[in-house]
């Protein structure tokens, strides 16, 4: 291992320093509590919007919202439109019980402000609460009256000022400073000095059009898809107070239940990928961020969260030198790759030590400590949960050997995943000079490579996973008996083979709405719950990366096509970036799924057609060329 300079630790140290002096300052949705709430960082103060009505039947008082929550007189719909990192634009529509406002808001400079506008003239008095807080125990002083909210902070003032007067309003269930807006018209407020409607409304014009001239670089098939990937990376990414980082999370409702964060093993790493479209620093902190929640053991968990509690037993698919180097293609700066080359390493190098059985690797879950009781522990569900597709069909016959930790299956899906990791890290460990561990991988991967002979049917024209004991095939289909096209472990005739028998079969995958997580003639299909049949992004995604791999020009194109095509309807239809879809109507609201509406890793549906049109850095691409090339 190259030591590491006194000279290498400053800049290290300067560009971790960087990183935080720009993602920790300005204003955004940092509050995972409240997708109403502006936050200035570093400081903490906080304008949220709450909202009090005097409406017959009514409950009086809303504060705390999240995104698309739920419908109905007494629930509140947060319908996003747009959102940006570092929070200059964004663009929400609000709809509860008599009240139904855009909310709009916009940066100048340090200063935030906001319009909120009523679809219609609201008949019963109503009133947008404009409150103040300090979040996460900083210091910081609030005042206020009709006029004005202050936060003395310790490096600044902070004021925030009515755009017109205020109406007496004191049916209030805040103990801090707050501005009663009336809504009988459109209100407004901003920070630093006082500004009229008309301004606030030039500004917020000015910072929009900005934002659809960066959609519109993606051409007007894809400006929507732009637009929507952006809104959900920045209503997703949150400030963690427990570890004083800017991240972006899965889910703000997860986050909440589960002690301010969650992390999860491959959606997190899908996340970072995905914030790349929009910011080189935050795609940087999310990777570097996600591997320091890797466990004592080398491994990251399956699930991380802000209460302390962790899975010490089971990983999660290995996609994180795969996403790193599609990062690194978009920004090619060999710092992040020395950053989070070592932990990537020892990650690839535990599965080796963990899961490898019998020739090839086997989802698992190992003894080790488990202090918060979680009951799925060393058993088949906790294996399958480290499959990262939770309840697939294709795992409820196998059988759990408790002696060596692992599901008796050889995985199409992890082996492949595996090797392409192994193929992606030893890319980056030449950029960085570090060729003992580039053969060390190639080696790994090759030795695989082989092994995965073994799971091909020549009859059926596609991979099995493999029982370990008896050596039968497990003929189940998933999509993730696709991903030897992303190992590049399969030749073009069987890649033809897999698409003319599988890719294209009615029977199986083909239809309107595409990828079903199992085949549509298994038994388990029509339930769509979960990974019964409904569509998941990231086996879209994969499967895609994969078919760029080889001339499969007509299959590119498809599934580019109709991931966007069930994208951006949902999205159209009721601002949805589903956690899954279904694949029998393609929404995202179907009963018979089990789907969070505002999931960050659906935006991967989206990005399929940016990488397509040359938008996002072509997969099938070398890091080693992007270095040359720069």
């Amino acid at each position: 291992m190259i030591s590491c300079t006194g000279e290498k630790k400053e800049k290290t140290a300067e560009k971790k320093a960087q990183l935080k002096r720009i993602l920790h300052s300005g204003w955004g949705n940092y509050n995972t509590q409240n997708a109403l709430s502006w936050v200035l960082l570093p400081e903490g103060f906080e304008i949220a919007i709450d909202f009090a009505s005097q409406a017959r039947n009514s409950s009086g008082y809303l504060a705390g919202t999240q995104i698309n929550e739920g419908e109905g007189w007494n629930s509140a719909q947060l319908i996003p439109y747009a959102n940006t990192v570092k929070g200059w634009y964004s663009n929400a529509q609000l709809k509860w019980q008599n009240v139904d406002v855009f909310i709009r808001t916009a940066t100048e400079g340090n200063d935030l402000v906001a319009l909120i506008t009523p679809v219609q003239p609201i008949k019963n008095q109503s009133f947008a609460i404009i409150r103040a807080g300090m979040l996460w125990n900083k210091a910081g002083k609030l005042t206020g009256n009709s006029k004005m909210l202050v936060a003395e902070l310790p490096r600044r003032n902070i004021r925030v000022f009515p755009a017109d007067s205020t109406c007496p309003y004191y049916n209030v269930k805040t103990s801090t400073p707050y501005l009663p807006l009336p809504l009988s018209d459109e209100v407004g407020f901003s920070t630093g000095h006082k500004r009229t409607l008309e301004e606030i409304k030039q500004i917020i014009a000015k910072n929009q059009e900005k934002f659809n001239r960066m959609a519109e670089t993606c051409g007007d098939g894809l400006a929507e898809g732009y637009k929507a990937i952006s809104t959900c990376v920045a209503w997703n990414t949150i400030y963690d107070p427990v570890r004083r980082r800017v991240i972006t999370t899965m889910c703000r409702p997860w986050n909440v239940s589960r002690g301010g964060y969650s992390l999860f093993g491959w959606d997190n790493f899908f996340g970072a990928y995905l914030s790349s479209l929009v910011s080189k620093e935050l795609a940087f902190n999310n990777i570097i961020e996600h591997l320091n929640d890797m466990t004592e053991e080398g491994f990251i968990p399956n699930n991380s969260q802000a209460n302390g509690r962790m899975t010490w037993d089971r990983s999660q698919p290995p996609v994180g030198s795969i996403m790193l180097k599609e990062i690194y293609k978009k920004y090619p700066d060999p710092w992040i790759v020395e950053q989070t080359f070592d932990k990537l390493l020892q990650w690839n190098r535990w599965w080796m030590k963990r899961r490898y059985y019998k020739g090839m690797l086997c989802w698992g879950s190992h003894v080790s400590k488990n202090p918060y009781n979680d009951p799925r522990y060393h058993d088949l569900k906790a294996a399958m949960l480290e499959s990262g597709i939770d309840d697939s069909p294709m795992y409820e016959q196998a059988s759990f050997n408790s002696d060596s930790s692992v599901m008796e299956l050889h995985d199409v899906g992890l082996n492949a995943l595996y090797i392409a990791d192994c193929d992606a890290l030893a890319e980056m460990a030449l950029l960085i000079g570090r060729n003992p561990e580039a053969e060390e991988l190639k080696e790994r991967a090759n030795r695989l490579r082989t092994a995965m002979n073994q799971l091909w049917s020549e009859t059926d024209g596609i991979y099995y996973n493999r029982n370990t004991t008896t050596g039968e095939f497990n003929k189940r289909l998933s999509p993730t008996l696709f991903y030897p096209l992303l190992a590049r472990s399969c030749s073009i005739e069987q890649a033809k083979q897999m698409m003319q028998k599988h890719f294209h079969n009615p029977l199986t995958f083909a239809g309107e709405w595409i990828l079903p997580s199992i085949a549509r003639n298994d038994t388990s299909f029509y339930h769509q719950k979960y990974w019964k049949g409904s569509i998941w992004a990231p086996l879209n995604f994969l499967v895609y990366l994969g078919l760029r791999n080889y001339p499969l020009d007509d299959e590119q194109n498809l599934l580019s096509k109709k991931s966007y095509h069930l994208f951006i309807g949902e999205w159209s239809r009721k601002g949805y970036i589903s956690e899954n879809y279904s694949s029998e109507n393609g929404t995202g609201d179907d009963p018979k799924l089990k789907s969070e509406h505002f999931y960050t890793w659906g935006a991967l549906l989206g990005i399929i057609p940016l990488i397509h049109a040359g938008h996002m850095p072509a997969p099938e691409d070398q890091a080693i060329s992007t270095q040359k090339h720069k």
